[in-house]
């Protein structure tokens, strides 16, 4: 089994009250590392400020690392960004938390889905509706429903339309940021059962980042707890929770109730 996505050593400061503060500077991200092998689902596990968010910029090629690199198919992520490559995109999308604000609520959701496929595949007229038919069907959507604009919607029902336009140009890796976070429990769970659909039918491999340990233990096989910028222990849940963890997934445990949907 390949190895998908790696980070290696993966370390980022931001200097606190502006580039002339004399605040000294705060260390986000310290020596990050972890891979994902292809097919597998990855947990990305870390409280509000462990760094979760600034790595996925990083990964997503989106903000660039004080060292370190992101290997992407044994690709550097960083030098593809800087060459103007934006081939790799295709290969790995992104489903945020917030859907109302990763969607213009102007726009059509038919006009949403088919973003990717307008400005990668050129694709345009009736291939491009028939497309996004089959995209809104493979996430739960009435297709007869594609001229509505995205504001219509539920909050449910805008997140398939972010994870129809995250699979439209067919990626091999998904990256989850908190992708249910924002919904309510019940949507939770149709949206996570939409996920693990997702990944057998398309084979998919998944980078879950998330706070709620619930999300991670059931879409994820392998986890890294993230906290204060550093990675504190890895564990694989195929083979259970016994034995000492570290301080952080202890708090994190505490915090939730018994993971089981």
């Amino acid at each position: 089994m390949k190895t998908l996505l790696e980070c290696k050593n993966i370390s980022k400061t931001y200097k606190k009250g502006g580039f002339f503060s004399s605040s000294a500077p705060v260390k986000v991200l310290d020596e990050v590392c972890f891979s994902i092998k292809e097919g597998r689902s990855f947990g990305l596990l870390g409280r509000n400020g462990s760094g979760k968010s600034t790595l996925t910029r990083i990964i997503l090629g989106l903000e660039k690392a004080d060292s370190g690199e992101v290997l992407l198919n044994s690709r550097n992520v960083a030098e593809l960004v800087a060459r103007g490559d934006k081939g790799f995109r295709k290969d790995m999308q992104a489903v945020f938390q917030d859907a109302v604000s990763s969607l213009n609520p102007r726009w059509t959701a038919l006009k949403a889905i088919t973003e990717p496929l307008r400005n990668f595949e050129k694709l345009s007229g009736e291939i491009l509706r028939e497309t996004a038919c089959g995209l809104a069907e493979t996430v739960g959507l009435d297709p007869a429903s594609l001229d509505k604009k995205t504001c219509f919607f539920s909050g449910g029902q805008q997140q398939r339309i972010c994870i129809a336009r995250a699979l439209a140009l067919k990626p091999s890796f998904l990256i989850l940021d908190e992708a249910v976070s924002s919904l309510d429990m019940l949507i939770q769970y149709k949206i996570i059962d939409l996920f693990k659909s997702l990944r057998q039918k398309l084979g998919l491999t998944y980078l879950v980042i998330s706070h709620d340990m619930r999300v991670v233990f059931n879409l994820c096989e392998d986890i890294a707890v993230l906290d204060e910028g550093r990675i504190t222990e890895t564990l694989s849940l195929e083979k259970g929770l016994s034995g000492k963890h570290s301080a952080a997934f202890v708090r994190l445990m505490d915090s939730v109730l018994p993971p089981v949907l």
